[in-house]
């Protein structure tokens, strides 16, 4: 996963930052952060189902 991505799913789930916080923090857009958040989680879900299928 992209650092990017990384980032943004660590501020919102460690961190219990808004998507207009994170966007604050890392100075983008919010529409920037919802993207990555997005994107993030998708690669999380695939993940954990590759995972499962073992």
């Amino acid at each position: 996963m992209p650092a990017s991505q990384r980032e943004v799913l660590w501020l919102r789930c460690s961190e219990n930052l808004s998507r207009a916080e994170i966007a604050e923090v890392l100075e983008l857009p919010e529409s920037v952060v919802k993207s990555r958040l997005f994107q993030g989680l998708k690669r999380l879900r695939e993940h954990t189902s590759l995972m499962e299928d073992r």
